[in-house]
């Protein structure tokens, strides 16, 4: 009688079903910008942005353009994962203070 499942069959060595996973999760992840903020990026250039989008930002559009705008003056060269965590933090500090 034969049992099939996760411990039988083409999954009854995990360790190689782990390296396969593996593998895969790095080749899916290779193409993917690091998102690390820019050096010397500074509480106070976010917190200029975060007021500028609280007075100034009417749409999401018009959000993204401040931040993107604030980002650009501090550092013209911020790679894309550089403007996703700026972002990030901009919409961070938004979010606490508004609570």
């Amino acid at each position: 009688m034969s049992r099939n499942g996760m411990g039988v069959g083409a999954f009854n060595n995990n360790d190689e079903f782990k390296s396969v996973t593996d593998a895969v999760s790095q080749v899916l992840n290779a193409g993917k910008p690091a998102t690390e903020m820019p050096d010397g990026i500074e509480m106070s250039h976010i917190m200029g942005a975060v007021n500028d989008v609280l007075e100034n930002a009417a749409t999401f559009e018009d959000r993204t353009k401040i931040i993107t705008k604030h980002l650009l003056q501090f550092d013209p060269t911020a790679s894309s994962g550089n403007a996703v965590a700026f972002e990030r933090e901009v919409l961070k500090q938004i979010s606490e203070s508004r609570r």
